[in-house]
């Protein structure tokens, strides 16, 4: 099951394993550069940064909430 689904039909599975977790917080850090967060969202959400950067500002603020959600509840099974 996806994780989000774009406007153009394509289907986002996120992979949280593809962020550790100093990159999770760089992305909340203000001195971590834009470009860096951006690659790790992108890899996150299996797309490339050109990719990310081409989607409109709701669609990217769509994804991001999608994002945001899937973070605070990571695991579907509590024992895991």
């Amino acid at each position: 099951m996806s994780d989000f689904t774009l406007a153009d039909g394509r289907e986002l599975t996120f992979n949280l394993d593809e962020m550790n977790y100093g990159q999770w917080l760089g992305m909340f850090d203000p001195k971590e550069s834009d470009e860096r967060s951006d690659k790790t969202l992108a890899r996150v959400v299996g797309l490339t940064s050109k990719e990310l950067k081409s989607l409109s500002f709701l669609e990217y603020k769509k994804l991001f909430a999608a994002f945001l959600k899937k973070t605070r509840e990571p695991l579907t099974d509590p024992n895991a």
